[in-house]
């Protein structure tokens, strides 16, 4: 069934790498103005996460699971080093996923050989996928004419593309010089080559337009209507800790805006939270500016993620 190609795939975009490989760039579009990353070995020795991997795992069915790690000489647990993913926000398809341009480049150690014959030797899979070289690579894409295609492709025995059908081409044609790379637009590589490395979790987006429309339509936010980009973190230490930083056009007013995203907290703060980890993350908060960059950096107690996980789903009582 197509449901253990999605696990097999599902699977590999949960393991995310050690630490941020600047290479993996060199395959993104010049269009995508969104950026995840991730560091495998912090998220893998948080308990609770490392739990809900093995608990994904457990779902399935165990013999199953074992077969295809020894039939495809791939275990995903172990064999993938590093993940970058890349969108282009404009193309998001709420309807209709598949047609988002979208992917994950994934680095690390790939049996391409077994791999593919796996694929073509499983009988539950291989009516519905096209397995073929592509301008010298290998490609494997699952065909679905309605909802689109999802692909894999094979840049080397180390590196992997995989993600919709528009992305991984995309990927491939930045690849092979015929579509210009991130690296062409200065300024958002420069964010991005600004995110903490050390992080276990860390984004970068280019804000779109409409958001700053929406913060220029209301009094109490006209002054952050001029933030060009903003990037994320979140550091697994004793605590979770949080980064969160906005880049503004050179005409922007730092004084003010550092006011209205102190106004913002304090609003927050004043109102009822379902859950302790939003009162941390809005009672630890702090403020501060660096020349066109407002940072905002706090963090949520382990006591308040433990609640969170237990209560996840529904608002906590008695906190």
């Amino acid at each position: 069934m197509f449901k253990k190609f999605l696990l097999f795939a599902f699977c590999l975009l949960l393991v995310v790498s050690q630490s941020f490989a600047a290479e993996l760039l060199d395959l993104v579009p010049s269009n995508s103005d969104l950026i995840i990353r991730s560091n495998i070995k912090q998220i893998t020795h948080i308990p609770e996460i490392k739990q809900k991997l093995l608990d994904i795992i457990n779902e399935q069915d165990k013999t199953e699971y074992g077969k295809q790690i020894r039939a495809s000489g791939f275990n995903i647990l172990t064999d993938v080093d590093s993940l970058l993913l890349f969108m282009h926000l404009g193309s998001a398809n709420a309807q209709n996923p598949l047609k988002t341009d979208i992917a994950f480049i994934v680095s690390g150690k790939f049996n391409i050989d077994k791999i593919t014959d796996y694929l073509k030797n499983n009988n539950e899979l291989k009516d519905k996928l096209v397995i073929a070289e592509e301008d010298g690579y290998q490609a494997i894409t699952h065909i679905d004419e309605e909802k689109g295609n999802t692909k894999f492709l094979i840049v080397d025995t180390n590196t992997v593309v995989c993600g919709t059908e528009i992305g991984v081409n995309n990927a491939k044609l930045v690849n092979l010089g015929k579509m210009t790379g991130i690296k062409t637009n200065k300024d958002f590589s420069s964010v991005i080559s600004k995110l903490n490395e050390k992080a276990s979790l860390a984004v970068a987006a280019i804000l779109p337009d409409q958001a700053r429309q929406f913060l220029a339509s209301k009094e109490q936010s006209k002054s952050l209507s001029n933030i060009q980009y903003l990037s994320l973190d979140f550091t697994k230490n004793t605590n979770l800790d949080i980064n969160i930083i906005g880049d503004f056009g050179a005409s922007s007013n730092m004084e003010e805006i550092n006011k209205a995203i102190s106004a913002f907290l304090e609003t927050a703060k004043s109102m009822e939270m379902p859950y302790a980890a939003f009162e941390d993350f809005l009672k630890n908060a702090k403020i501060s500016t660096n020349g066109l960059s407002a940072v905002v950096t706090t963090f949520i107690t382990q006591a308040s993620i433990d609640k969170l996980i237990e209560n996840f789903g529904r608002p906590e009582t008695n906190k």
